[in-house]
């Protein structure tokens, strides 16, 4: 894997040498090393000619973004959130009415289900596949 700095948080992305053999092609992932998007291998050659031009195109460009807004842009990703608070995502994640916040024990909750709730808590967010974390931001995806 090869670091994507930006001036907010580091993506990484997979080097010729990462690709498993039936793959074709090349993933990004967040700063959490979790899947983030993808480029093929065929547009990478068509486009750029080869993988070191593709990573030097893209290690020049992300450094001069200003907020993750524009790594979203350039990739073409839609995003329901994107914000520094891991709660700020709730809203979007969530039916209003499907989760609620304790007050007495200061915590997040989803609506019980049979009985039971779920406590809401930044890991059980980030267990979400829609979940992405750049630096301190946490982006919410759209399908």
């Amino acid at each position: 894997m090869r670091e994507l700095t930006t001036k907010f948080g580091t993506l990484y992305i997979e080097e010729p040498s990462d690709l498993r053999p039936d793959d074709d092609r090349y993933v990004i992932e967040d700063s959490k090393h979790r899947w983030f998007d993808y480029f093929t291998a065929e547009s990478v050659e068509e486009s750029w000619g080869d993988y070191e031009n593709f990573y030097n195109e893209l290690k020049e460009k992300f450094v001069t973004f200003e907020k993750p807004d524009d790594i979203l842009d350039y990739l073409g990703i839609d995003a329901y959130t994107i914000s520094k608070n891991w709660e700020d995502l709730l809203e979007d994640m969530y039916e209003l009415g499907d989760y609620f916040w304790d007050e007495k024990t200061q915590t997040y909750y989803t609506k019980a289900e049979n009985g039971q709730r779920t406590t809401i808590t930044e890991e059980f967010i980030l267990n979400n596949e829609y979940v992405n974390v750049i630096g301190e931001w946490y982006i919410l995806v759209c399908d």
